[in-house]
């Protein structure tokens, strides 16, 4: 096939992304998308009852008892990326073998003083914006869409191509009805299989992640520590807020229309992006505020310290998390000054 397809979608070719596969030599079949080394943050200390293991209650069954897991026995989703995944996994990792030194930073607060932590973190941000249970909802329509757009367009604008590329494969012959299509088809058809097999789903998340980095390194750090009270974790822990009042992917919440993106790294500690770097002391409302956007913003699981008093919060609350689409807009009278945390939990 030589018919040439305008690759604006993916930047690698078909042919890269598959060698990826070749070289991931394995799947991981179990993938978190919230990170072990802050869902251990969140476990019981040892001599305690459920030591090692963090609470967690499933929002579709808020009355339920709550589960009790080892951080390895939860927040992962089997199979996330079907594809190279083990290569997927070392990517993570550029972050995540750092990320239990800038934690410990943010808790002594000297992380600030340091721009490599500084920058671990911000990756934190943005692996678990990326690596996302949202994700594949969000990217999904956005391929059908272009490749539908791009069929069109190489069915119309650019439709010389398909007849070229038909004359030179039967000798000469005039394309008839449906013959321009199925030349088309044909010539999507190895892309269409790579997203079938993951293909295009594990280059999207490395190609996201990537400039996510990227454009977070421009925002300041905000190292916020609650006055009282703690975090909640949810299961897409890291919320990206619109002025609007959206909230995370599943709202359609991308890095450009994010005037915030803030994740909880342990019970008292919670890192965002701001204008500059600074440390933030939140009060027992705001903190309150953030842990119902947390359930608002979760697919399914909400995480607590065993031992904390956030289980009852977490059946109180549930609601935000079934009415996340009736409202919004009408967030609490947050949100109104952008790339400030602390302005928008006023």
């Amino acid at each position: 096939m030589t018919l040439m397809i305008p690759q604006r979608y993916p930047h690698r070719t078909v042919e890269q992304i598959r060698v990826l596969n070749v070289q991931s030599g394995g799947h991981v079949r179990k993938q978190h998308v919230v990170s072990q080394l802050i869902l251990r943050r969140f476990a019981a200390p040892n001599g305690l009852p459920h030591a090692g293991r963090i609470g967690s209650i499933n929002l579709e069954w808020p009355s339920a008892k709550p589960c009790y897991y080892f951080p390895a026995g939860t927040g992962y989703i089997a199979d996330f990326v079907r594809f190279a995944s083990k290569t997927m996994e070392m990517v993570w990792h550029e972050t995540e073998n750092r990320l239990p030194e800038a934690i410990d930073a943010c808790l002594e607060r000297t992380v600030l003083s340091r721009p490599d932590l500084v920058e671990v973190l911000k990756g934190a941000i943005a692996m678990h914006h990326v690596r996302n249970v949202h994700l594949r909802s969000f990217l999904d329509p956005i391929w059908h869409d272009r490749v539908a757009a791009l069929r069109r367009l190489l069915l119309t604008e650019r439709r010389s191509m398909a007849e070229y590329e038909f004359r030179r494969r039967y000798h000469g012959l005039v394309p008839g009805p449906g013959c321009l299509e199925f030349i088309v088809d044909d010539a999507l058809a190895p892309m269409q299989a790579l997203w079938r097999d993951d293909g295009f789903f594990r280059d999207s998340l490395e190609r996201l992640y990537r400039l996510s980095v990227s454009t977070l390194a421009g925002w300041g750090l905000q190292v916020c520590t609650p006055e009282t009270g703690e975090f909640l974790l949810g299961d897409a822990p890291a919320l990206a807020i619109s002025s609007d009042g959206r909230i995370g992917l599943r709202d359609g919440v991308g890095l450009n229309e994010a005037i915030t993106i803030a994740l909880p790294i342990t019970p008292y500690c919670m890192i965002a992006l701001g204008e500059t770097d600074t440390y933030l002391p939140l009060s027992q409302d705001q903190v309150d505020v953030l842990n119902r956007h947390q359930i608002r913003g979760a697919a399914r699981h909400m995480y607590f310290r065993p031992g904390s008093s956030l289980e009852p919060f977490v059946r109180t609350n549930a609601h935000f998390h079934a009415l996340r689409y009736s409202n919004h807009g009408e967030n609490d009278g947050v949100w109104s000054e952008p790339r400030s945390w602390q302005q928008s939990c006023r």
